[in-house]
């Protein structure tokens, strides 16, 4: 769940990159469900993500207690 700030963005991008491909290789009927007016990841095209968009707050605690898991992609710089 999450904004169009840059930081969502980049973070989410980050992930759908690097740690889905091997996450959906192991479990191949994981769904990542995107939830929040964070755009689509340009270049990757995959039916197992389901962009969601934004959603009232009963939808929202609707999603949350359907997940199995809930990741929060941000990017930290190495100190």
């Amino acid at each position: 769940m999450g904004s169009s700030n840059p930081f969502n963005v980049h973070g989410l991008r980050q992930f759908v990159i690097q740690a889905w491909p091997r996450i959906s290789r192991e479990v191949p009927h994981a769904r990542l469900r995107i939830v929040g007016s964070c755009p689509r990841v340009e270049g990757v095209e995959d039916e197992r993500l389901v962009y969601v968009g934004r959603v009232s707050d009963e939808e929202l605690t609707s999603e949350y207690r359907r997940a199995h898991a809930v990741i929060n992609p941000q990017v930290a710089e190495p100190a």
